[in-house]
């Protein structure tokens, strides 16, 4: 019986931590293209 649970809470960490990676490499996306689009802008700024 503890062996089935704990199974079943190994799965569900599992389960957690591809959701946690899938957050984690859409905010790092995110991140990459905030900081491109910031810095046009400061060059944008700095050129004219």
């Amino acid at each position: 019986m503890r062996e089935i649970r704990f199974s079943r809470y190994a799965k569900q960490l599992e389960a957690e931590k591809a959701e946690f990676w899938v957050y984690h490499d859409q905010l790092v996306e995110q991140l990459h293209r905030q900081r491109g689009e910031l810095e046009a802008r400061i060059n944008l700024a700095v050129t004219n």
